[in-house]
């Protein structure tokens, strides 16, 4: 049933909510003046402040202290802990570094900041076989190669090649004890007793100063391979061959010393004739070299 109002009642009532509103306004009041002490720095004392509320929203996260290159191991690198905010750390971020033992950058990993796990590889290979055989201070490159250069094709993936610089009249040495790292994008190695296939190009590990060698040496003529035994580590004794020199050999060759002459008489009348040069019998022509003489029964004399 509802309750009838009187105007004592009503007299009651508006002092009762005069004193209550007094008190609301005294309280809100008191409230701002606080609010405007904290914000001005003269409390320093009461409530939480801006430093630790900005704790309480964020998250210590691995970072590395410097940029990892692809293919490095995390074992092989610093890493502290860095605050960020919680919404960074998502199910992707890696959030404890001690977990990624043995696992390899797949990409450069920027310094100072979270990594995820899309970026490395847990397994410790990068997922690029030939960017795992690419060491600090070492390089990959590519050189193009046919049957000749490329030693019918069993210079292939796993196999060790002096590169040759092949010009008009000179052949040089440009880089020795190189590794194949892969035959036509095959890091496959040539398979014993199988005949090869002849790749079109090869991609080869140089150090830094064999890499600008070989890019110089490329426009300068014919680039080829020589196959060597993976154990070899021998450099070439001679580091070049010209055309002077070939020259010169041949006609070493020439003068071979004469030590002893033959000639003889067959019975069809026929006449044959041998020099004894370099310890072995050749064939000369019918007049004897100078100092020699034939008697005249044709029988063999040699002084």
């Amino acid at each position: 049933m509802p309750r009838l109002i009187t105007g004592r009642n009503r007299k009651r009532r508006l002092e009762s909510s005069t004193i209550w509103g007094i008190v609301a306004v005294l309280f809100l009041a008191a409230l701002l003046f606080k609010s405007f002490l904290f914000n001005e720095g003269k409390i320093s004392d009461s409530g939480l402040s801006a430093e630790l509320m900005a704790r309480l929203d964020t998250v210590q996260l691995p970072v590395p202290l410097q940029a990892i290159p692809p293919g490095k191991k995390l074992d092989e690198s610093d890493f502290e802990l860095a605050e960020f905010p919680k919404s960074v750390a998502s199910s992707s971020v890696i959030k404890d570094i001690s977990t990624m033992k043995g696992s390899t950058a797949m990409v450069r990993l920027p310094e100072k900041l979270p990594i995820t796990f899309g970026q490395v590889s847990l397994n410790g290979q990068s997922g690029n076989p030939i960017l795992d055989e690419v060491t600090d201070g070492m390089r990959a490159m590519t050189i193009k190669v046919d049957a000749t250069s490329a030693v019918e094709g069993w210079a292939g993936s796993g196999s060790y090649v002096d590169v040759l610089l092949v010009e008009r009249d000179k052949t040089s040495v440009v880089a020795e004890r190189v590794k194949i790292l892969s035959a036509e994008r095959s890091v496959v190695p040539v398979e014993s007793g199988t005949a090869p296939s002849v790749p079109s190009t090869v991609t080869i590990l140089v150090t830094q100063e064999q890499c600008l060698a070989i890019n110089t040496a490329i426009p300068l003529g014919r680039i080829a391979l020589a196959l060597r035994h993976s154990g070899d580590d021998k450099n070439w004794q001679r580091k070049s061959y010209d055309a002077e020199r070939l020259r010169k050999l041949d006609n070493e060759k020439q003068r071979v010393e004469i030590r002893g002459y033959l000639s003889i008489k067959e019975q069809n009348g026929e006449k044959k004739s041998f020099a004894l040069a370099d310890g072995r019998w050749i064939k000369a022509g019918e007049h004897p070299p100078e100092g020699f003489f034939v008697a005249e029964d044709q029988s063999s004399k040699s002084n």
